[in-house]
C-alpha cells in the first residue's frame, strides 16, 4: 500500500518556501547600481574605541574641527566601535545557498564556536566577496560589551539606543545583531519605500502624459460615436421617409421606361380620323404594343394602303391577307398592319400637345383614286387656328359609320300633297 506524504514538493521545489524563494533574489535589489540611490543617507553618531567621536555618513568619518564642528545632535543613531580584545574572529566557508539558509548556517557555526551562554551571544558576519569564498563570523559577549558602554559615559547621547560596530576596513561596518541596529534598519526601510513610491508616482505620471493625447482622442471618438448614434436616432424617420420617397422614385422611373414606348389609344383614333377618306369604315381596330391592326372597308385598299404610308409616324403598312370583294358590293374588305412611331404617337407626345388647342379636320375626297400620293396630313397644328367653321357635311357614302365624317342616312321621301301631317 502507498504512503502518504506531507512532504509538498514539486520537481524537487519545497512549496511551502516557494514565495520566500522567488523573493530573496529581490532582497539585495536595494544595493544594486540602478537602485542606489534610493538608498538613505543615514548620519550615524560613532563612538570609536581610540577616544575620538567622529559623524559617520555613507561611509565618510567627520570628524569635529574648529571649521566643521560635529554633534551628537546631527545624527538620528548611535554606534559603539567594539575594541579588538573583546571579540573572537573565526574565518567560516560556506557553500553557495539562499539568504535564509546562508544566515541559519552562520548562527548554527556561531553557537558552536562560542564559548559564551547563548543568551549572551552575540555575533556578526562580513559578506562574502563571492560564492564559496571565506568570510570573518565575529562573536562578543553581551554582558561584555553592555559594561564597555558603561564605561564610555557621556560620549553617548542620553536617551539612544546604540549599535555596536566592528570594523573589517575602514569603510565597512559589521553590526553585532540584538541592539539598536532594527531602528536604523526600519527608518533606512521607510525612506527607501517612501522613494519607491515617489519614483512610482513619477513614472505613472509621466505615462499619464505620454497617454493623455491618445486618451483625449479615445473620448473623443467616443463622444462622436455617441453622437453619431443619437444623430442616427433622431434621423431614422426622415431617414425612411428619403427610403420610401427612393423607392417610389424608382417606381416613377420604371413606370415611366414602361410607358415610354406606349402607344396613346386617343391621340392613334384621333390621327385615323383626321386621315381616312368618308368612303372608309373601320370595324375594329386592334393595338398591341406599337403595332396597329385595322380592318374595315374601303372602295380602294390600294390607295388607302398607300396613305397610310405616307402618314408621318406610320411605318411598316403592309396587308397580311388580300383585300377581298364581295360580289355586288361597291367596297373592299381589307386588313392593314401598320406599326407606329413612339416619338410622335406615344404618351409622351401626347402629354405635350396644348389641350386647347384644335385639331383640324382634313375632309377627304369622296373618290379615293383622286387623291394624290404625295398628301401628307399633319401629326399636330402649332399655329393658332382662327375660328373654326362649322364642318362641311361630306357627300355620304353607302355603307355604315364612316371615320372622319358623318354617318349615311337614307334619304327621307318628301311629303306627299295632302297628306294628314304638319307643314
Amino acid at each position: 500500500m502507498p504512503s502518504l506524504s506531507s512532504d509538498a514538493r514539486f520537481f524537487g521545489l519545497d512549496l511551502h518556501d516557494l514565495a520566500r524563494q522567488l523573493r530573496e533574489p529581490w532582497d539585495g535589489a536595494s544595493t544594486w547600481p540602478v537602485f542606489s540611490w534610493l538608498n538613505p543617507v543615514t548620519p550615524v553618531w560613532l563612538v570609536q574605541a581610540d577616544g575620538r567621536d567622529a559623524l559617520w555618513a555613507d561611509g565618510q568619518r567627520t570628524y569635529a574641527s574648529p571649521t566643521a564642528p560635529a554633534s551628537a545632535g546631527a545624527a538620528a543613531f548611535t554606534a559603539i566601535e567594539v575594541p579588538e580584545d573583546l571579540l573572537l574572529r573565526r574565518s567560516v566557508r560556506l557553500p553557495a545557498m539562499g539568504a535564509a539558509d546562508h544566515a541559519s548556517a552562520l548562527a548554527l557555526e556561531a553557537r558552536t564556536a562560542s564559548p559564551f551562554a547563548s543568551d549572551d551571544l552575540v555575533w556578526g558576519a562580513a559578506s562574502p566577496a563571492s560564492a564559496g569564498s571565506p568570510l570573518s563570523l565575529v562573536l562578543a559577549s553581551r554582558k561584555q560589551l553592555l559594561a564597555y558602554q558603561s564605561t564610555l559615559g557621556n560620549r553617548v547621547p542620553a536617551g539612544s539606543v546604540p549599535e555596536f560596530w566592528v570594523f573589517e576596513a575602514p569603510d565597512r561596518p559589521l553590526v553585532l545583531g540584538g541592539f539598536g541596529e532594527a531602528r536604523r534598519l526600519a527608518f533606512a526601510a521607510r525612506r527607501r519605500r517612501t522613494g519607491l513610491v515617489l519614483l512610482a508616482s513619477a513614472v505613472a505620471i509621466a505615462c499619464l502624459i505620454a497617454l493623455t493625447p491618445s486618451l483625449q482622442l479615445k473620448l473623443r471618438a467616443n463622444e462622436a460615436r455617441a453622437a453619431y448614434a443619437a444623430l442616427a436616432a433622431s434621423a431614422a424617420p426622415a431617414i425612411a421617409r428619403r427610403e420610401a420617397l427612393l423607392r417610389a422614385a424608382d417606381q416613377t422611373t420604371a413606370l415611366q421606361q414602361r410607358l415610354a414606348d406606349r402607344i396613346e389609344p386617343l391621340r392613334l383614333l384621333d390621327v385615323l380620323t383626321r386621315i381616312l377618306p368618308d368612303d372608309t369604315a373601320l370595324q375594329s381596330l386592334q393595338l398591341v404594343g406599337t403595332k396597329v391592326t385595322v380592318t374595315g372597308f374601303t372602295a380602294n385598299a390600294s390607295t388607302l394602303m398607300q396613305l397610310l404610308g405616307n402618314q408621318p409616324g406610320f411605318r411598316d403598312v403592309r396587308a397580311p391577307g388580300a383585300a377581298t370583294r364581295v360580289p355586288g358590293a361597291e367596297k373592299e374588305a381589307f386588313t392593314i398592319e401598320f406599326t407606329a412611331d413612339p416619338a410622335q404617337l406615344g404618351v409622351r407626345v401626347a402629354s405635350r400637345v396644348p389641350a386647347a388647342a384644335p385639331s383640324p379636320v382634313v375632309a377627304a375626297p369622296s373618290q379615293v383614286p383622286s387623291v394624290p400620293a404625295a398628301v401628307s396630313v399633319p401629326a399636330s397644328t402649332t399655329a393658332p387656328a382662327p375660328a373654326p367653321a362649322p364642318p362641311a357635311v361630306a357627300r355620304p357614302a353607302p355603307g355604315g359609320a364612316v371615320f372622319g365624317g358623318t354617318s349615311a342616312k337614307p334619304a327621307q321621301p318628301a311629303p306627299r300633297p295632302g297628306a294628314g301631317g304638319k307643314p
